[in-house]
C-alpha cells in the first residue's frame, strides 16, 4: 500500500506536490473542502485496508488519527520530491514504522480515552 503510493507521488511528482503544497488552494473554501473530502475518503480506504473497524464511539478519533498521518505522509513526500532530505527508502521506513505505531499504539489509547 505505502509503495504503491510512493509510486505514484514519484511518478506525477509535479502534479503531486502543487496539489499538496498550494496554500492558495486551502484559501478557497470550495477547493478546502474538495481536498478534506479527498482526506477523508483516503483515509477511509487505510481503514478499510487496514480492517480497522472502531466503535461508533471511537470512530472520529481512529479517523482523525488516519488523517494525521496523511499528513505526515504528504510532509514527508515533500521532504523525499521537493527538499531532498529524505530518500524514497526512508520516506518508506517512516511512514511504514509511524503507520505501525498508530494502529498498534495510539488507536488502543485513544479508544480508552473516549
Amino acid at each position: 500500500m505505502i509503495d504503491r503510493w510512493l509510486d505514484v507521488a514519484g511518478r506525477h511528482r509535479g502534479m503531486w506536490m502543487s496539489t499538496v503544497m498550494s496554500e492558495d488552494l486551502r484559501r478557497d473554501p470550495e477547493m478546502d473542502q474538495i481536498l478534506q473530502d479527498a482526506d477523508s475518503v483516503a483515509a477511509q480506504r487505510m481503514m478499510d485496508a487496514l480492517d480497522l473497524r472502531p466503535s461508533d464511539e471511537d470512530a472520529s478519533a481512529v479517523r482523525a488519527a488516519i488523517v494525521a498521518y496523511g499528513g505526515l505522509a504528504k510532509a514527508a513526500s515533500k521532504q523525499w520530491l521537493v527538499t531532498g532530505a529524505l530518500e524514497r527508502k526512508q520516506v518508506h521506513t517512516l511512514l511504514v514504522v509511524s503507520l505501525l505505531a498508530i494502529v498498534r499504539d495510539v488507536i488502543p489509547t485513544l479508544a480508552t480515552e473516549t
